[in-house]
């Protein structure tokens, strides 16, 4: 059984060393990085929970030799190292899936401003455009020597202009309280 746990550890402790280069880092790399040290951090836990045994047998001796032999390969230094390695994985994968939390998080804020704002531009165009058109249709504009097209033209441009700079408030507020 000591055997065994040598191998183990040995395999355990060489998965465990992978360093990471950000410069040639791709989102395809970490994936597999992370799915790596996932399996490494769940082999740790099972072989430390199914397959680790203080006492190998009721008789005295057979647990000495087990101990001596332990002592000897340097199991439990082994295991320390691989517990500590363990250790900062689970630190490693934390920080990880909390960085691809806040990203995709950000992602959804800049789609959701992005969307706010077009639904501010469309409604006060329309809104503007409407109040635009009622206010060049009254009866008191009629004396004035503009032609149908110039009325269309300031209509549409008012509340464009109106659409726009509200548009653009709302994704400034937007971006200054995200």
């Amino acid at each position: 059984m000591a055997y065994h746990e040598l191998c183990f550890l040995l395999h355990a402790t060489d998965a465990a060393g992978i360093w990471p280069d950000p410069e040639v880092e791709t989102d395809a790399r970490q994936a597999a990085r992370i799915a790596c040290l996932e399996r490494v951090k769940l082999g740790v836990t099972r072989f430390m929970l199914g397959f680790r045994f203080t006492r190998v047998s009721r008789i005295g001796m057979h647990n000495d030799v087990n101990a001596a032999l332990r002592a000897a390969l340097g199991l439990d230094g082994m295991l320390g190292e691989l517990d500590r390695d363990s250790a900062q994985i689970d630190a490693y994968l934390r920080h990880a899936a909390a960085a691809r939390a806040e990203a995709r998080e950000q992602r959804g804020e800049r789609r959701w401003r992005l969307a706010t704002a077009l639904g501010v531009f469309g409604i006060s165009w329309l809104t503007t455009f409407t109040i635009a058109k009622e206010l060049l249709g009254l009866k008191a504009l009629e004396p004035l020597p503009l032609g149908h097209d110039a009325l269309a033209l300031l209509q549409v441009g008012s509340a464009l202009a109106v659409a726009v700079v509200a548009a653009l408030v709302t994704a400034l507020i937007g971006r200054g309280s995200g």
